[in-house]
């Protein structure tokens, strides 16, 4: 029997929660009522219930306070929540604490018992897959239906044409199928497995296979809405039956398989959805359909379902697509090349965000062009440090490892977290082995400039004192300072100025030729400009 506590502070709800369902026929056992959330909140915590089903406004605390403190508990309690109140931010908290439903008082027994029913199949679900992943062990070292999952894969790819003889088939294979009912494919992939629960061994990917079909055949079968098979150890197809359609089900029971594979298994699931279709000969059109939607999950990322209904496309998706025109990749590159240079993380990422960003915002990009677009910026990465005579070998691994990894990536945001982190080791890189390097030489343009600022001195004439390119010195020395160079010289020949008009009885004229203007007029231009008052007047304002 599984366990239950009710928690409201009302007396009537309370006791006619405990008494008007008969509990004993979904398998539940009231072990308690509680009547505040602390009450709630010790009995959870002592007596363990496998459901807790709580009023949300409650004294000393409250419903969702209880199920956010039993989820970082740790608690397995399933928690369903009661409000007199319809409130989205409860709705939202509600699903903050990942609880398994949300009522509305007055409470309609048909929806409290239809939830209640859900809960306890989750919790026996949950409880089976870790008993069967052991048993399965065992059926590893037996033998399967390989001749009836054999002719299940080929009729889904086409290769049985003729209704009469496929017809003949699924009777010696004793398949559920009927000529002429409806069906419909769907194509259930891997997305990404939690590498601490699963490693990589071949035995633990058999496992992770078996128990996904088991989860998949348990929820079809609770539901009398198909049968499924393995297409290969990440790929799982689903063939839905009239029944499954006369109730709309499809996508209920495809939520309902990917909840639980993320929380059974610590896995996540994508699923293709087809079209309908009412002859077994043309199960493979549905089966293309829901192959050609799942490519979408490239935007739509994983744990998504995708219906070949809600896009506009059903053939090749690299035929749909183009190129975002406002995309400006020649300015990318020199901004996201300089940035990586100087070891500038957060303006490095940010011309990255804005990169995705516009792909995103860019309806139907061909993923091909993403793809290319990311090898790309791969190239300037590394091209960047090369420039710099460094090798990021180790940090980025080599460039056809790199491209590879580009390539086998299923989703746009996997793209995306693979460049970031990529940007930030080599950032980080540069950054903490040119610290020391970038400082020595911002001083010794600093000593150039105050030596050779009565002459005519200028960017090109540094750089090449330094033995860097005008461009990279520029960087450099705008980061370190947030001064451009031009402006330093700048500030060092008005300095000079300034003291030379207070300690000196020189003319304007003979001050602008030492501090490096031939043109007085033009010396006391940017004089006025940078001290706000004309040389003449500067003087007099400091003459003793």
């Amino acid at each position: 029997m599984l366990k239950m506590i009710i928690a409201d502070d009302e007396y009537l709800v309370r006791d006619s929660l405990m008494n008007i369902i008969p509990w004993n026929n979904y398998g539940i056992e009231v072990i308690a009522g509680a009547v505040n959330g602390q009450e709630t909140y010790d009995m959870c915590m002592s007596l363990k219930p496998d459901i807790l089903l709580t009023d949300i406004r409650m004294p000393i605390m409250d419903g969702l306070e209880v199920a956010m403190k039993l989820k970082e508990e740790g608690s397995p309690a399933k928690v369903l929540l009661i409000s007199g109140i319809q409130d989205f931010s409860y709705a939202k908290t509600a699903l903050d604490v990942d609880a398994e439903g949300y009522i509305l008082k007055p409470i309609k027994l048909d929806e409290l018992e239809a939830t209640i029913h859900k809960i306890v199949n989750r919790i026996k679900l949950e409880r089976n897959t870790q008993t069967k992943i052991h048993e399965l062990r065992e059926q590893l070292r037996e033998n399967s239906s390989f001749a009836r999952e054999k002719f299940l894969r080929n009729l889904i790819k086409g290769i049985f044409k003729d209704e009469e003889e496929i017809i003949n088939k699924v009777s010696y294979f004793d398949l559920p199928f009927k000529s002429g009912n409806l069906y419909i494919v769907a194509t259930c992939q891997i997305d990404r497995t939690n590498t601490d629960t699963w490693d990589s061994s071949e035995e633990n990917k058999q496992l992770l296979s078996f128990a996904i079909s088991n989860i998949i055949t348990e929820m079809l079968d609770n539901y009398k809405a198909g049968i499924s098979f393995c297409s290969d150890e990440n790929t799982f197809i689903i063939i839905f039956n009239q029944m499954s359609q006369n109730i709309n089900k499809c996508p209920e029971i495809c939520e309902e398989i990917i909840s639980c594979v993320n929380k059974s298994l610590e896995t996540s699931l994508s699923i293709g959805i087809g079209r309908y279709v009412n002859k077994l000969a043309q199960l493979n059109l549905s089966y293309k359909d829901s192959m050609s939607a799942l490519q979408f999950k490239f935007y739509t990322g994983q744990n998504s379902i995708l219906d070949i209904d809600d896009i506009n496309c059903i053939t090749d998706v690299e035929q749909v697509g183009g190129i975002p025109e406002s995309l400006d990749t020649h300015s990318v590159e020199n901004e996201l090349s300089n940035y990586i240079k100087l070891g500038n993380k957060e303006l490095a990422l940010q011309i990255l965000d804005d990169v995705f960003d516009n792909i995103l915002g860019f309806n139907n990009v061909a993923i091909s062009y993403v793809q290319s677009l990311c090898v790309e910026l791969i190239f300037i990465i590394s091209g960047s440090s090369s420039q710099l005579d460094d090798n990021i070998t180790d940090l980025a691994g080599s460039r056809t490892e790199t491209i590879n990894r580009i390539y086998s990536m299923s989703t746009i945001y996997e793209l995306k977290e693979y460049l970031q982190n990529l940007i930030i080791k080599v950032t980080e890189h540069f950054s903490s082995k040119y610290i020391q390097k970038n400082t020595n030489i911002i001083n010794k343009v600093k000593d150039i400039i105050q030596r050779h600022y009565p002459e005519d001195i200028n960017v090109s004439r540094i750089a090449g004192e330094v033995y860097m390119s005008p461009n990279y010195i520029g960087l450099i020395f705008k980061q370190e300072t947030g001064k451009s160079i031009t402006e330093y010289i700048t500030q060092t020949r008005m300095e000079a100025a300034k003291e030379l008009l207070k300690n000196s009885s020189s003319k304007i004229l003979e001050i602008a030729e030492l501090v490096g203007y031939d043109n007085p007029q033009y010396f006391s231009t940017i004089f006025k400009k940078y001290y706000g008052v004309h040389p003449n007047q500067f003087r007099t304002m400091h003459s003793g």
